[in-house]
Formats: C-alpha cells, structure tokens, sequence
C-alpha cells in the first residue's frame, strides 16, 4: 500500500492546544486519491476502492482517513466505481454523503454505522448494493433508491430509526431480509409493484407505519415482514398474493379492516395478537387458514369462515375472548385442537348443504348449552333442523334464523390505505378591493391578535355563555375595545362612511 499523509505545520500546531482542531491531510491508496479538509472527506481517482476489512487470517486494514473521523462530517465521492467493503464504516460524525455518477457497486457495510448521517440518495449508476451498506444509521430519514439497483440486500438499512421518507427504485426487483428492520418512524410505505420478493422481517417493527401500499408484483408476504406494525389500522393485499407467511402480520394490533384480496393460504400466527380486530370475513378464495393465526383477536366480536376454508389450523382463534358469532362455510372439513378455545360463541350460522357437517355437529355439539340461536346459509331454517338431526345435533329447540346471506368479505380502495390528500391552503381576496387604512387594519387584527396589557384569564370556549341576540356595534373603529376578552357576544360590522371611504367590509363575530 502506498500512503502519503500530509499534514500542515500549522495544524499539527494547533492539535497540541485544541483537541477539536480542523485536520487537513490527504493520501493515496491504489489508485484512488482521498483528502480530509474542513471536516470534508474526498475521494477521488478511477477503477475499484479497495476493501477495508479484517480476514479470517487475521490480515486486513482501516480505511487511511479512518484515523480522522471524529473530523469529518461529509463525504463526497467522485472519479472511482466501486466504494469497497468497510470503506467509511463507522465515521459516526457523518451528516452528508455524497455518492458521484461514476459510481457503479457499493460493497457490503461501506457506510455502516454512520450514525449521524440524515439522507441518502444512490444515483441511477448504482446496480449493485452489498450487505449492511447503511446499517445502523440512525439519524437516517431520508433514503432514495437509484433506478439501477435491482437488489436491496440483507439488512442494508437495518435500525434506521428515524427514517420517514422512503422511495424504492423503479427496477428493485427484491428487498432482502431484514432490510428495513427497526423503522420505527415510518409512517407511509409505498412497495412498487416491481418489487417480486420481500425478504423475511424486511419491514419488522415498523411501529409506526399506518399507510401501506403492497404491489402487485408480490405474491406472498414473508415471514415476519411487517410484525409489530403497531399503527395500522387498514390492509389491503393485491390480488397478486396468494400466500401471507408466518407472523407477517402479527402484533399489528390496531389493525380493523383486511382486504385479503387473492389469498388462498393464511400461515401460522400471521395475524395473532391483532387487538383492534372486531369483525372478519375470510373471502371464499381462502382454502388454509394457520395454526395460531389469529390468536388472542381479543377484540374480535364477529368471525365469517368463508367457503373455500377446508381446515382450521391448531388454535387458530384460541383467545377470542370477545368472539359470540361464528358463520361457517360449507367446505370447511376440521378443526385443528383447541381452534376456539376461550371464545365464548353463542350464535352459530352453518349452511345446510355443508358436505362436513359431522365435523361441525362433532366440535361444536359439546357447546351446545353456550349456543343460544343457529341461523340457516340460504335456506329455510327448517333444512338447518332436518340436517343437523341427521348429522346427530338436534337444533330444533335453539332459536334462529333462516335464509341468512354469507356475508361479503372486506373491500378496501387505494386511496383507503394511503395518507389523506393535503388540502392546499386558499387565500381569498376580502370584499371592498385592496384599498384600506392602517386603521383599519388594526380592526382587522383586533380580533385575532393578543394585544399588549390584554387579559391573561383563560378563554372561556365560544358557546359557551352566547347570549341569545349578540349586541351589534357599528363602526368598530370608535366602538372596539382592544383590551376587552377575546370572545364577547358583540357583531362588529363597518357602517357606510367607512365603505365610502374605501374600507374593506369585515364582518367580526366575538362570543363570551
């Protein structure tokens, strides 16, 4: 390795005295050139950065600069086309990097740790991303993602912590795992739909985030991808995914409404824990539901189990302490052990054509003295009785309904799970033109402003005394009193002279 390090006279002077000293000093390393100056580090030159690793053998090397990194605080990089591994690994006074257009490869945890640095923006030359590249980042907030990467990889932003914006580039094609892990300040997450794979625990305790946008590129959700989700409140899944994966879902306890979209299997503990649940219809698309999967929903009041469910999972809705109504589909065969335990059902609704019904007289049969009334899928109540008796459950002295329609499964827009469009502030031009006096101006403000020598007494809510016929002042030049309370039951208006004069017509409304 050839290294030149440099530094001024001056400054080595200056460091004896002050330990806060700006360091000037620069080098080369191969065949890039790199230079600290007023807390700037450059890199510069062409070809491929070196990596700054330790190897198995024990052999390996810092990063030259690396000794003056509690002076630097920005980075720029420019000339060279890969950053090597470990390169600014642990500059933790970092606020800005700069990454140049000639860059096309960033190695694994080359910015790891920068734990003061707040953006990042890969320019489109970028196409491949290593490892860990921003991990630890916690000061991050911002991050966009070049059109050229097609792979953000394990963990590259794990524990970014403050991160609120976020944009995903048009050809990612895949999120590794845990690539967003600990993104507890995001709030609003657009996934595009060239994204095909999500990596498990990609957006794991993601505990702020309430607007979610899954594209259609995906057709499963991996393990643990958005577990403690704690703030949202509305899923909506595409209809490109078949399959949500163990846990993907769990611990999103303010979740209400789901759109399952073209799910046809529910894995295990996707959704348990989800407290905010209160009503759920699982849509006839759906064949398999987990074991556990919505354990302790103990919210959950009312549960549809739609047609295309043939097996309930090992404590599928164990837990649903709130749970009284259970609608069950035709097709559903078993029910894994203790599937309901703890939910206290009172009003079963089975369709009668049901090709299982001994397996529903078989479980539920036992709970007959809890059920108090069975209501009949599309048929006359009497079809319920006759083939509940043939399948070995009286039900003829359990009240109930009959010709009940299956309910419809939860349909959700995209503008439900994206955040409310800001309304753009409106001035409008007040009546009488732009003529006026400063005196009038005053009177404008009088009503709005605190003036000097006001009264200090907390504001009484307006409505709260009105009088029933408020007291009309004209001319609120001679008539407003500055130093009366905010809200008064007087109408102050602008008599003629004034609108001769010009004065702008203002209409004030004061409640005490």
């Amino acid at each position: 390795m050839n290294k030149n390090v440099l530094m001024f006279g001056a400054a080595l002077a200056l460091m004896a005295f002050d330990a806060n000293a700006v360091v000037t000093a620069s080098g080369t390393d191969g065949s890039v050139s790199w230079s600290v100056e007023d807390g700037v580090l450059t890199i510069s030159g062409s070809g491929n950065m070196k990596d700054y690793e330790k190897k198995s053998d024990g052999t390996g090397s810092k990063a030259p600069w690396y000794e003056y990194k509690d002076q630097i605080t920005s980075v720029n990089v420019t000339g060279i086309t890969t950053i090597g591994k470990r390169a600014f690994r642990g500059l933790e006074n970092v606020q800005s990097i700069n990454i140049g257009s000639s860059v096309t490869t960033i190695k694994d945890t080359a910015f790891e740790g920068n734990s003061s640095l707040t953006s990042v923006s890969i320019p489109d030359t970028v196409t491949s991303l290593g490892q860990w590249v921003f991990k630890e980042n916690t000061s991050l907030k911002t991050v966009e993602i070049g059109s050229g990467v097609t792979q953000i990889n394990t963990e590259d932003f794990y524990g970014a912590t403050s991160l609120t914006s976020l944009t995903i580039g048009s050809n990612v094609t895949s999120i590794g795992n845990s690539a967003f892990y600990g993104a507890t300040s995001l709030e609003t997450l657009v996934i595009p739909d060239n994204v095909t794979s999500l990596g498990e625990g990609a957006f794991k305790n993601a505990s702020s985030l309430q607007y979610l946008t899954i594209g259609e590129g995906l057709t499963e959700i991996s393990v643990h991808a958005f577990e403690n989700a704690t703030s949202l409140e509305k899923l909506k899944i595409p209809e490109s995914v078949t399959k949500i994966q163990e846990g993907a879902f769990s611990r999103a306890e303010s979740l209400t409404t789901i759109d399952f979209g073209g799910v046809t299997e529910i894995g295990n503990k996707s959704f348990a824990y989800n407290y905010g649940l209160k009503e759920l219809v699982i849509p006839d698309t759906v064949t398999k539901i987990g074991g556990s999967t919505f354990k302790d929903a103990t919210s959950l009041t009312t549960l549809v189990i739609g047609n295309g469910v043939t097996e309930l999972g090992q404590e599928a809705f164990t837990g649903t302490t709130a749970l009284t109504s259970l609608t069950i589909g035709k097709n559903l065969a078993s029910f894994g052990s203790k599937c309901f335990n703890g939910a206290p059902i009172t009003e079963l609704t089975i369709d009668p054509e049901s090709t299982h019904l001994d397996a529903i007289v078989g479980f539920f049969k036992k709970r007959s003295p809890a059920i108090t009334k069975i209501n009949c899928i599309g048929a006359d109540r009497s079809a319920c009785d006759a083939a509940m008796a043939a399948a070995g459950w009286d039900i003829s002295g359990i009240a109930g309904d009959g010709n009940v329609i299956m309910p419809a499964a939860a349909s959700l827009t995209a503008a439900d799970v994206q955040p409310p469009v800001q309304q753009e502030p409106t001035t409008e031009e007040p009546q009488g033109g732009q003529g006026g006096s400063d005196e009038e101006d005053d009177t404008q403000e009088a009503g709005d402003a605190d003036d000097e020598g006001g009264n200090d007494e907390p504001l009484e809510t307006p409505g709260d005394q009105v009088s029933a016929e408020p007291e009309i002042v004209t001319n609120p030049l001679a008539g407003f009193n500055r130093n009366a309370p905010r809200f008064s039951n007087k109408i102050y208006t602008v008599n003629e002279a004034n609108l001769a004069a010009g004065r702008k017509n203002r209409v004030m409304i004061r409640y005490r």
